[in-house]
């Protein structure tokens, strides 16, 4: 497959440090972890093993961690260091609840990074985190991949992947004011704010993209019926089929952003909106920006299942 072509999506930069992005769109996924102990103990540091030998080193040059509130600049010779920090955990015989580790190409909105929340399961009923985003290089192929090394690792309650937004969190509200722009344009970009979107996934989907993913421990608690999912008939290029103990959902041949200024309505991702929302969230996060003061986030994440209020609605000028 080819790379994804992306548009110029570089929305705003921080005037007083050039190398730092505001928002952007990223080819990657997001995946809500089942059984966090176990990704806590062995899973995460597994996969990250698997991510670091086919990332280019140069590209994952800034480390951030709860331990710090700083970001620090990175080199090859750290990332053996990084890798023995995923396995603390099986050293002291538990998660370290909450625990987050991003390793990324710079520390605003990311092009290339890996993101992981730890969870101590004693402690929350949440889904552990770990998310993924790819080079300009990197094709649809290379994400699917990716994806199944994850799956074949471990259990997973759901996953999504394809075009996302990717936000600078120090910063959120004003790169929020950038994305409801493009998000009123591009249909088929996701959001994933997972911190908040973990509380509700171990019995609720966070919507659906070009690859969405239902684990067999989700459909249990969802009462999802994944052999007619497996094997439901489609209409506009959708595949879905069983993966790792669970099914997974691919709107079209390769992901695309719905661009509605060249009236390019994605058809697929509609489809498959359709079939998965009734486990949808009951609410999404709450986003800043225009999302928050028109309140017009719970709008925007079932824009793929209605498309026509997210689509016609006013939008501010200013």
């Amino acid at each position: 497959m080819n790379p994804v072509e992306l548009p110029e999506l570089w929305l705003a930069r921080y005037e007083r440090d050039p190398g730092r992005t505001l928002a952007r769109a990223a080819l990657g996924f997001t995946a809500y972890l089942a059984d966090p102990g176990f990704w806590a103990r062995e899973g995460a540091h597994r996969f990250f093993d698997f991510f670091r030998a086919r990332i280019p080193p140069h590209l994952l040059k800034n480390l951030a961690t709860s331990t710090s509130p700083y970001w620090r600049t990175v080199a090859a010779q750290d990332f053996d260091g990084i890798a023995e920090t995923m396995r603390q955990a099986a050293l002291i015989g538990r998660p370290r609840h909450l625990f987050r580790m991003r390793l990324q190409n710079e520390p605003g909105a990311e092009s290339v990074g890996f993101q992981y929340n730890e969870v101590d399961p004693q402690r929350a009923n949440r889904s552990a985190v770990l998310q993924v985003s790819f080079p300009e290089m990197a094709s649809p192929g290379d994400l699917i991949a990716y994806v199944n090394e994850l799956l074949s690792i471990g259990p997973v309650h759901s996953l999504i992947g394809g075009i996302a937004f990717r936000w600078d969190e120090a910063d959120e509200g004003w790169a929020f004011n950038r994305i409801y722009r493009l998000a009123s344009r591009y249909l088929a970009i996701d959001i994933q704010k997972y911190t908040e979107m973990a509380w509700k996934t171990p019995s609720a989907l966070p919507g659906s993209s070009w690859l969405t993913y239902v684990g067999p421990e989700l459909a249990k608690r969802a009462e999802i019926d994944l052999e007619a999912l497996a094997h439901r008939p489609w209409q506009h290029g959708v595949m879905s089929g069983f993966v790792h103990g669970g099914v997974m959902v691919q709107a079209g041949p390769e992901p695309v952003q719905g661009d509605l200024n060249r009236l390019k309505l994605p058809a697929a991702y509609i489809e498959a909106a359709h079939a998965l929302s009734p486990w949808f969230a009951d609410e999404p996060p709450k986003f800043w920006g225009p999302f928050h003061t028109l309140e017009q986030s719970g709008l925007w994440f079932r824009r793929l299942v209605d498309p026509t209020p997210w689509i016609e609605r006013k939008i501010p000028l200013d």
